[in-house]
């Protein structure tokens, strides 16, 4: 019976010390964030690629790809894949670091041991601000996730610094990163500015997360965003009470979500017709995302601005 119970202490410690030790960038880890603009969207695909030594540090080397659609003006559709600066980064303990080239300092900007109330200081990486730009967030819960076999810390925090209408609530989840941001967060409050989300990641030994999403549509599908304009327009933009979204055929009988730059849903509707009134008098003033997706799971998103 004691033996029982030592090999039940030996499981649950080691259980313990496996979940207490962040797993960051490991072999095989690729992320998609998708972003959008008032006049731009897209995808950014992060590759882990070899550990090497940079910047005195060994660490993990990430090349990133952006995968963009430029509709400005309205209509008009530009294809671009571009490489962009690679990122370095490594963890220490619980604590995740970043290689910020303009400073030219390995920064703290992940925190897995953060608990409710911690207030942490992080780099704000925005080009609207200086080298050593720093915003102070405030965690308002942490939890633990599972995916496959794996335990994964999170916290949700809000930004504590003035931003006028912002706060920039989130998430950050182990070997996930951020989930209402990009890879290296920024936080800035500017209205015709790039928002960013997470989409998915997967590395060699974690499957697909999550499983049923496709990142990659501007990557496998460049013909049919030809047509985006047709699939899905909205009128008036910017709005202040209500929106007309217009469809295409195999659209209608599908759901239009609305949600705002954090990632929280506003409003859930179904679209009747090719041509749907949308109430959005209940909303601030701000930027949105109207997504609608069909019944092949392809998802087509516009950008929603509400001004009065």
């Amino acid at each position: 019976m004691k033996r029982r119970f030592l090999f039940l202490v030996c499981g649950l410690l080691l259980d313990y010390v496996a979940m207490s030790q962040t797993n960051w960038c490991p072999a095989g880890a690729d992320w998609h964030y998708r972003y959008i603009s008032l006049g731009e969207e897209g995808y950014i695909h992060y590759h882990y690629t070899n550990d090497t030594i940079f910047a005195n540090r060994t660490c993990h080397k990430i090349e990133s790809t952006v995968y963009s659609d430029l509709h400005d003006p309205p209509g008009f559709h530009h294809y671009d894949t571009g490489q962009a600066t690679n990122i370095y980064t490594y963890n220490a303990d619980d604590t995740v670091y970043f290689y910020y080239g303009m400073s030219e300092k390995w920064l703290p900007t992940y925190f897995f041991n953060a608990q409710t109330g911690d207030t942490l200081v992080v780099p704000n990486y925005a080009m609207h601000t200086n080298s050593d730009s720093t915003v102070n967030i405030l965690v308002d819960s942490t939890g633990i996730m599972q995916i496959d076999t794996y335990y994964l810390r999170w916290y949700d925090y809000h930004v504590v610094d003035t931003f006028n209408w912002c706060n920039f609530p989130g998430r950050a989840v182990e070997k996930l990163g951020m989930m209402n941001n990009d890879l290296i967060p920024f936080w800035h409050c500017i209205t015709d500015d790039y928002y960013y989300n997470f989409c998915s990641y997967q590395d060699s030994i974690t499957t697909l997360y999550p499983s049923n999403v496709v990142c990659q549509f501007i990557i496998n599908n460049i013909p049919q965003l030809n047509n985006q304009e047709s699939i899905l327009s909205i009128q008036p933009n910017p709005a202040s009470n209500s929106v007309i979204v217009s469809v295409n055929e195999r659209i209608i009988g599908c759901i239009a979500t609305i949600t705002d730059v954090t990632g929280r849903k506003v409003t859930r509707e179904q679209l009747l017709t090719q041509e749907s009134a949308l109430n959005v008098s209940n909303l601030l003033n701000g930027i949105y995302l109207l997504s609608v997706t069909d019944e092949d799971g392809s998802s087509t998103t516009r950008k929603l601005v509400i001004r009065r």
